[in-house]
């Protein structure tokens, strides 16, 4: 008589790559601009999906005294920031609040495709063997690390597309700085949380926001100068282009 004894180990295997496939990395995120802002930053991320929530560390006020008679004063809000990426729709949504009446809202665009140069320079993060690749997207250029041996296509904020998840990340001038602190593998999230919280928020396209975000911005600083000058100053504004992304030329005239 003979005995056969099967090992049924095919599901396991299966289960255990779906669970790698999830997971969350944490970062310390810096925008240097007129101000070095730290940020506590963590992207939560499977194959399909990415939400990067990042908020300031700290009040959020800081002060530059630029020379006797000038002081710059910057107060950076103290909400949770979130970057959302859904490839199956080809949807990024980020949030914002409107600077009228401070409602929470999210602008909406295609996912950026962003074409990378992929260089031979090679990095070790903890255990994880990364290597380097460059991009230029909207007005900068960046730097970024990825470890082919986690395959998904996510990073900080919007940065995307290279074959392994994006371990750290910075543009050439170092005004835009995501610092790696640590990753876990697996890590549950309920992707559909976040799905059913944008369809009960108010969203608006990229180009909708841009247009009108640039004629309230000029409204709103004119007004406020003008409340703390006496009555007949004229007042002119212009407004210099910062931030994260210095232009929109990659944006399509229609979404």
């Amino acid at each position: 008589m003979k005995l056969y004894i099967y090992f049924f180990i095919f599901p396991l295997i299966f289960y255990s790559q779906a669970k790698v496939e999830m997971g969350k990395i944490d970062y310390t995120m810096y925008l240097n601009f007129s101000q070095n802002i730290e940020y506590n930053a963590t992207l939560f991320f499977d194959i399909e999906n990415s939400i990067f929530k990042y908020k300031v560390k700290g009040t959020g006020q800081y002060e530059n005294e630029t020379n006797v008679n000038e002081v710059t004063s910057i107060m950076i809000d103290t909400i949770t920031s979130e970057v959302i990426l859904n490839k199956t729709k080809n949807q990024l949504f980020s949030s914002y609040k409107k600077t009228d009446n401070k409602k929470l809202s999210y602008v909406y665009e295609k996912i950026p495709i962003l074409k990378w140069e992929l260089l031979s320079d090679q990095r070790y993060f903890k255990n994880l063997k990364c290597f380097l690749a460059k991009t230029h997207f909207r007005g900068r250029t960046y730097y970024a690390w990825y470890v082919p041996s986690i395959p998904v296509s996510f990073g900080p904020w919007k940065l995307n597309g290279l074959p392994g998840l994006i371990i750290e990340a910075y543009d050439e001038t170092k005004q835009v700085l995501f610092y790696f602190k640590n990753l876990k593998i697996p890590f549950e999230i309920n992707f559909d949380t976040a799905k059913n919280k944008l369809n009960n928020i108010e969203q608006i396209s990229l180009k909708t926001f841009l247009n009108q975000e640039n004629d309230s911005n000029e409204k709103s600083i004119i007004q406020n100068i003008k409340s703390k000058m006496p009555r007949g100053i004229d007042v002119k504004v212009e407004i210099k282009k910062t931030g994260i992304e210095l232009n929109y030329d990659d944006i399509n005239t229609k979404y």
